[in-house]
C-alpha cells in the first residue's frame, strides 16, 4: 500500500514539475510512476481498489490537464 501511494504522489509532482522544468523528462518519468502505482494497486490490493486508483489517476490527469490549459495558456 504504501509503495502505491508514494508512486502516485512523486508521478503527481513529476508531471507537475513538468510545467517548469524543460524536457519532457520529468512528465515522462511521472507518467510511469504513475502506470506503475495503478499496476501495483491491481496486483497488490485487488481489482476493487485498483478500479478506484485508476479512476482517481484519470480524474487527476483530466482536471490537471483543464488547470493546466486554463492557466498556461501559452506556454
Amino acid at each position: 500500500m504504501e509503495a502505491v501511494i508514494a508512486l502516485l504522489l512523486v508521478g503527481a509532482v513529476l508531471l507537475l514539475l513538468e510545467t517548469v522544468l524543460p524536457g519532457l523528462v520529468a512528465g515522462i518519468v511521472g507518467l510511469g510512476c504513475l502506470i506503475t502505482g495503478v499496476v501495483l494497486g491491481y496486483v497488490n490490493l485487488g481489482t476493487r481498489t485498483g478500479n478506484v486508483i485508476l479512476l482517481g489517476v484519470l480524474a487527476g490527469l483530466v482536471l490537471g490537464t483543464c488547470w493546466w490549459v486554463k492557466y498556461f495558456p501559452d506556454s
